[in-house]
């Protein structure tokens, strides 16, 4: 898998996707990270793997999972195969 390290940015105006048939909301930076992510996906296989993005993967809406989970990320992102930092688009 792949992790994407990323500032959250404004949290006023969330943006929804899908995952697994559901509507989640995220930032409109993530929203902008997962787009950028998906044109270098179409040129680069590295890309082409599972990826874990914190906002996703953890329940936000859950105190003890999200801090189970974030003392978890140092291994989350030391294991992973190729780790992109995004801070915004500039």
């Amino acid at each position: 898998y792949n992790a994407l390290s990323h500032t959250w940015g404004t949290t006023g105006r969330m943006v929804p996707i899908i995952v697994d048939g559901k509507q989640l909301l995220i930032t409109p930076n993530l929203s902008e990270a997962m787009t950028r992510l998906e044109e270098v996906h179409q040129r680069d296989q590295a890309f082409k793997q599972l990826w874990w993005i914190d906002m996703i993967c953890i329940n936000q809406d859950d105190i003890l999972e999200r801090g189970h989970q974030v003392a978890m990320m140092r291994t989350i992102i030391r294991t992973a195969s190729l780790v992109v930092a995004w801070v915004g688009p500039d």
